[in-house]
């Protein structure tokens, strides 16, 4: 396992069912070779069934079970190559499996979401990705509870956060991950004309 100050190289692997943790693993001792310091994974956690990029969570209280669970995320995170993990605290898919979502309680409480009309905050266009408010310190703690704790656990040394640009309070939230322990954090932000 690498720690934070051993940063040389990244490697990116996109997960899917078919590739996941253990399909990973194999592929360590190779980038090692290569002078690969950290692998960068796309969304591990529990995503919509069948997802082929992961970016549609549906429960970010656990590990992927089509990535190959828990157990093999640690494995793979213990076998010799850091982790920067994509992390995607603006939004969660709309559906059934979501069990915020499926639980009217839970939907107000978790999303920008307005039970009188239906209305809620979409991620862009996209119908099947609603708004999480992040900016509230429950929501907070509870979304990113495994995050923090696979931090924590020195398995992860670095997040890559997905649209930050899209919270609510984007700088408080940043700064919360650092007071949380997060060591590195990178965001991703596309740029519109001017910006």
């Amino acid at each position: 396992m690498q720690s934070a100050r051993d940063f040389r190289c990244t490697y990116r692997l996109q997960l899917r069912p078919g590739f996941g943790f253990r399909e990973a693993n194999a592929l360590v001792p190779y980038l090692q070779r290569l002078g690969v310091s950290h692998l960068y994974l796309s969304p591990a956690l529990q995503a919509q069934a069948g997802s082929t990029h992961g970016y549609d969570v549906v429960d970010p209280t656990r590990v992927s079970d089509e990535l190959g669970g828990e157990g093999a995320f640690r494995e793979l995170a213990s076998a010799g190559l850091g982790v920067v993990l994509d992390v995607v605290p603006n939004h969660m898919a709309v559906s059934d499996q979501n069990p915020f979502w499926r639980d009217q309680d839970l939907r107000a409480r978790f999303f920008d979401w307005d039970p009188a009309s239906g209305w809620y905050r979409r991620f862009f266009t996209i119908d099947e990705l609603a708004g999480v408010r992040v900016e509230d310190p429950e929501v907070f703690d509870v979304t990113h509870r495994k995050v923090l704790e696979l931090v924590g656990d020195g398995l992860v040394q670095g997040l890559r956060i997905d649209h930050p640009d899209g919270l609510a309070d984007p700088r408080g939230y940043l700064e919360r991950l650092r007071e949380r322990g997060v060591p590195h954090v990178w965001v991703e932000k596309i740029l519109e004309p001017g910006e």
